[in-house]
């Protein structure tokens, strides 16, 4: 276990059994049929814009227990439950999903989504590349240009971030754009690479962004759901929607599927 665990006497009744209720659905199935059923399990879960304690001032606490979830602490509470078959391995294997280097920090926190193909350890691997016509990008995350339409002067240097205390990292982005990936969906082309419980991300224009939302790509009567957890004002819990309505209007997205 990570020196960064706490002790297993440190958690409450209430933390335990509720990561216990989750580690123990469906213990002998596949990985990917885990993130299935647990993510299942956690649908109807209440949206918290900001579940975790710790910023560039605020010392990092590690969460474990959750009243609420964000796109991003929902799937790395279902990647962590889906290989693990106890409470202490699953506080091993939270600390692994969102932490690089097993180092609970704020520093050392995967913010960004690229980042689970980076650090360690690796966590997904790129689909990307398995489609012809996707597009790969360079940009640098967390840098957030100013914009002619807000007042900033844009002939001097940028020094705001997405995520303040945090450099900025040059990365190659590879998404998938929406009117072929779309088209691709209705020919069937797509179900032969993303699979049950892959994980999407909703591609970021800017400059700074990778994606803005994430959540796990469910396959269900031949339809290809997105299961997130909505900020959206008629939702603001995890739920099921739709992929092809999710993304009609944006520029696109990125698959990665969990590493086995």
């Amino acid at each position: 276990m990570p020196s960064d665990a706490p002790p297993l006497s440190a958690l409450s009744d209430t933390t335990r059994q509720q990561i216990s209720r989750l580690i123990h659905i469906a213990p002998h199935r596949s990985r990917q049929e885990r993130i299935v059923l647990i993510s299942q399990a956690m649908k109807g879960t209440p949206y918290l814009a900001q579940p975790l304690i710790g910023s560039a001032t605020t010392p990092e606490e590690l969460v474990l227990s959750w009243r609420g979830v964000n796109c991003m602490t929902f799937v790395e509470i279902v990647l962590a439950a889906s290989m693990s078959l106890t409470v202490e391995q699953f506080i091993h294997a939270l600390i692994a999903t969102r932490y690089s280097h097993h180092h609970v920090s704020f520093r050392e926190r995967r913010h960004f989504l690229s980042d689970w193909l980076h650090g360690a350890p690796v966590l997904c691997r790129d689909l990307g590349p398995c489609f012809p016509y996707a597009r790969t990008v360079e940009k640098t995350l967390n840098l957030k240009l100013p914009s002619p339409d807000n007042g900033h002067d844009t002939s001097s240097p940028p020094t705001d971030r997405y995520v303040p205390g945090l450099p900025v990292k040059r990365r190659h982005i590879t998404y998938l754009p929406t009117r072929p990936f779309l088209d691709d969906l209705q020919a069937g082309g797509v179900r032969r690479i993303v699979k049950t419980g892959d994980v999407i991300g909703i591609y970021s224009p800017l400059a700074g962004l990778d994606v803005f939302h994430i959540g796990l790509a469910i396959w269900q009567n031949h339809s290809l759901y997105f299961r997130n957890a909505s900020s959206l004002p008629e939702h603001r819990y995890v739920v099921d929607s739709p992929l092809d309505d999710y993304i009609r209007q944006r520029q696109g997205l990125i698959a990665y599927q969990a590493i086995p």
